[in-house]
C-alpha cells in the first residue's frame, strides 16, 4: 500500500516528503508546504505580500547559497515518517 497523495495539496503548512520530476528520472527529497507563501517571513516572496491581497499556496525550499525558492513539478507528497530511536533498553 502507498501512501503517496496525488489528488490534493496539504491542509498545513509544514514539511512533506515528495517525489517530483528529474531530467530523465524521479526522485524523492523533503520540501515545505506553505498555503500562503506571503505570510512566511523568512520566505523570499514574503516582500510581495503588501502588494498581493490574495494567498497563493506553494511548496518551498530553502538553499544555502541562494535563499528560498518556490518548487513546481511536484508529483505526490506524503507525512514524514518518524524518525529511529534505536533499540530500547
Amino acid at each position: 500500500m502507498s501512501n503517496w497523495i496525488t489528488d490534493r495539496q496539504p491542509d498545513k503548512n509544514g514539511e512533506y516528503l515528495v517525489t517530483l520530476n528529474g531530467y530523465n528520472f524521479k526522485y524523492v527529497h523533503i520540501y515545505s508546504w506553505a498555503n500562503d507563501l506571503y505570510a512566511i517571513d523568512d520566505f523570499d516572496f514574503a516582500r510581495y505580500r503588501y502588494k498581493k491581497k490574495t494567498e497563493r499556496a506553494g511548496w518551498y525550499y530553502y538553499d544555502d547559497e541562494y535563499g528560498y525558492h518556490e518548487v513546481d513539478g511536484i508529483l505526490a507528497w506524503q507525512e514524514l515518517p518518524e524518525p529511529y530511536k534505536g533499540e530500547e533498553e
